[in-house]
């Protein structure tokens, strides 16, 4: 335990470290905001995503990692050799090859981290998503609310740590 949370990763030594910095900037923005925390999602949307959630008690329940939407793309590019196309843009209902790819990508990022908040769910209680890195931007608003985009989120959680001492993982 570190940092008001307590980490249920198996082994815990194989949680990145980039990953606890964001659980540990997630879990000081829930306390800070509200008299009583509620759970929520760090995510780190960048080459890869990585969803992790807390309870509202700071226990650190388990998360996802799945490729993020450029590496997605990237995949399907060098994978399917009819669909190394140029680049699309999301619509709720795209009508060509380009936007059905770009706007799959984004909802497949979206979709796990919507399927995580649903996850952690209880009763009425409210799930805030905590969201960095460099796909952040393309894919909040596509997410539902409460959403707070962070930059530096995880730099954020280093000082968290640095300042929690140095038993903090």
């Amino acid at each position: 335990a570190g940092a008001g949370i307590v980490n249920r990763y198996r082994p815990a030594a194989q949680l990145g470290a980039d990953r606890w910095a964001l659980l540990a900037a997630a879990r000081q923005r829930a306390v800070a905001s509200e008299l009583f925390p509620s759970p929520c999602v760090a995510v780190n949307a960048g080459t890869v995503v990585t969803v992790d959630a807390l309870d509202a008690a700071g226990v650190f329940r388990g998360g996802l990692i799945l490729p993020g939407p450029r590496l997605m793309l990237q995949a399907i590019a060098e994978r399917t050799a009819a669909l190394r196309i140029p680049p699309g843009r999301f619509h709720d209902f795209p009508t060509t090859t380009p936007d059905a790819l770009a706007s799959g990508v984004v909802q497949a990022a979206c979709g796990a981290i919507e399927q995580m908040r649903v996850r952690l769910r209880r009763e009425d209680v409210v799930v805030k998503c905590y969201l960095t890195g460099g796909a952040a931007h393309e894919i909040a608003p596509h997410l539902t609310g409460p959403l707070e985009v962070v930059d530096n989120l995880v730099l954020e959680g280093v000082l968290v740590l640095a300042a929690s001492g140095p038993d903090a993982k």
